[in-house]
């Protein structure tokens, strides 16, 4: 009997330790960059952001012109992607269908690569456009984040073969 309870005990003990565990592993972990959970918090530099704001001493007239050289490379930019939603929309129909139109299909595929290239090319452009606003100094911050940044929704897509 007394061997009984005390493997019992032991048992009992056990699955409290594995509740709490499990308990504790459940609990978001970001990265040791973010300031909640006591570690010296950095900045990062979103993927849609050139981190201006982590070149230290720009001066207004750089500021107002990146900025404008911003708005027009989104002007560029926004109908190529309008375009590449769009084809996958039509994607996504052709291949509702009975008889979905392979070809049709493929060549949608080929035109969204296209896009793309256009659009990296682009950016790339955007980013050597802006480096000649800026003096040696700044050149070499520019571009740079500040550590790893936390994965985004984006990014697990692309880790499952969604583009």
């Amino acid at each position: 009997m007394k061997k009984a309870s005390v493997y019992f005990k032991v048992m009992a003990v056990a699955v409290i330790l594995t509740g709490l565990v499990q308990i504790a592993a459940a609990q978001p972990w970001y990265g040791r960059n973010f300031n909640n959970r006591g570690f010296e918090k950095q900045e990062f530099c979103p993927r849609n952001d050139n981190c201006l704001r982590l070149i230290p001493d720009l001066t207004d007239k750089q500021q107002k012109q990146i900025d404008s050289l911003r708005v027009i490379h989104m002007k560029e930019i926004q109908p190529l992607k309008s375009e590449i939603n769009i084809n996958k929309a039509k994607i996504d129909a052709l291949i509702l269908e009975d008889n979905p139109d392979v070809k049709e299909i493929l060549r949608l595929i080929e035109e969204n690569g296209k896009l793309k290239t256009e659009i990296q090319k682009k950016n790339v452009l955007h980013k050597l456009e802006i480096r000649k606003q800026l003096t040696d100094e700044q050149k070499v911050l520019f571009g740079q984040g500040t550590g790893p940044m936390p994965m985004r929704m984006h990014d697990r897509d692309r880790m499952r073969g969604n583009f």
